[in-house]
């Protein structure tokens, strides 16, 4: 069925105004089901106005953890709630809150806003980054882009332009940014030779890197932020190390082993939780990730968990800029399972 994202939110309006989706958030339907919220990053500087899809800014991120407590939501520690969830426990309405990537402005900005509204969570940390403090390379491409917009990328060998090309274009400047990682994986490029790539990005660009590195925009936590998080009682977990999940398993062992090993350095713990990168999983694996002893695994299929939901492909509700208020609350009522979902390609 296809159903338009202006009649859904009519529908999820209608329910809130007549109190639809308070019954049906403390009804013992709800009550047997745990609603996990994906985010990304939390903007420093205006990263939710380049990438609504990646960032939700400060302030709404506080809007969520208010109506969370105005609500009576319950947000339990992830380890606990996918036991919870597994044993039939759940409290009512009850929640837990995951970010991926381990972006810098976990530390400096999710951190302290969790903290003030003592909301726990669990951050998927990707270490290869953490350890080497360098911008993510195609996010990074991608936002020099974004601050050129209004400009044109002049010809250039290195970045395998070969007229001037206008960035005006979101979609442009996202081909570009694909382009570019498409031909660092083809080259084996190394995490310096990317770098370099960028730097020369930036200067075509007539942009200062160096500012932008400065700010730390589009790098991981350093690996003492996550040391002193661990020890502030954050929960940090498995995502693996290159951000990527192969089908070869042997390469997906070596990824979950090198995460936790070097998670273990900087917590103390080991992690045993684990975000697919990117959504991307192989169901042909899940015994594997079993003998690895992987506990969950949360995906990036929309979706309420319950207890027939299998532990390592656990649905989640990925909240971003773009997402109001009413479509938040429909989520964590379970009505937003009921109303008819928009058929994708």
């Amino acid at each position: 069925m296809d159903f338009s994202s202006a009649g859904k939110n009519t529908l999820l309006w209608v329910a809130a105004k007549s109190g639809g989706d308070r019954w049906l958030a403390g009804s013992s339907w709800r009550r047997d089901r745990l609603v996990i919220l994906c985010y990304h990053g939390v903007s420093a500087w205006d990263e939710h106005q380049w990438n609504p899809d990646l960032y939700i800014s400060p302030g709404k991120l506080e809007e969520r953890l208010q109506f969370l407590k105005s609500r009576g939501y319950t947000v339990l520690p992830l380890a606990d709630a996918v036991e919870r969830l597994q044993k039939g426990s759940l409290p009512r309405r009850a929640v837990a809150i995951t970010f991926d990537d381990g972006f810098a402005d976990y530390a400096t900005t999710a951190w302290p806003l969790l903290k003030r509204y003592q909301v726990p969570a669990t951050v998927y940390l990707t270490t290869y980054y953490s350890l080497r403090q360098l911008p993510i390379f195609r996010l990074a491409c991608y936002y020099l882009l974004y601050l050129a917009r209004n400009r044109m990328l002049e010809a250039s060998a290195i970045l395998g332009v070969d007229r001037p090309v206008s960035l005006a274009s979101a979609q442009q400047r996202r081909e570009l940014a694909d382009l570019w990682q498409a031909k660092a994986d083809a080259e084996g490029f190394s995490a310096a030779q990317k770098d370099e790539m960028v730097q020369h990005l930036a200067e075509r660009l007539g942009l200062e890197y160096a500012a932008l590195k400065k700010r730390r925009i589009l790098h991981l936590m350093r690996p003492e932020e996550v040391t002193a998080l661990a020890r502030d009682g954050a929960d940090i977990q498995l995502h693996t190390h290159r951000h990527r999940m192969p089908q070869d398993s042997a390469l997906v062992t070596r990824e979950i082993i090198d995460n936790r090993k070097a998670l273990h350095e900087m917590t103390g713990y080991e992690a045993t939780h684990l975000c697919y990168p990117n959504g991307e999983y192989h169901r042909e694996q899940l015994d594997l990730l079993e003998r690895l002893n992987v506990h969950s695994a949360t995906t990036t299929v929309r979706g309420i968990a319950t207890s027939k939901s299998h532990r390592l492909l656990l649905p989640r509700q990925l909240d971003n800029q773009h997402h109001t208020l009413s479509q938040f609350e429909s989520w964590l009522s379970g009505i937003d399972e009921f109303v008819p979902k928009r058929t994708r390609p």
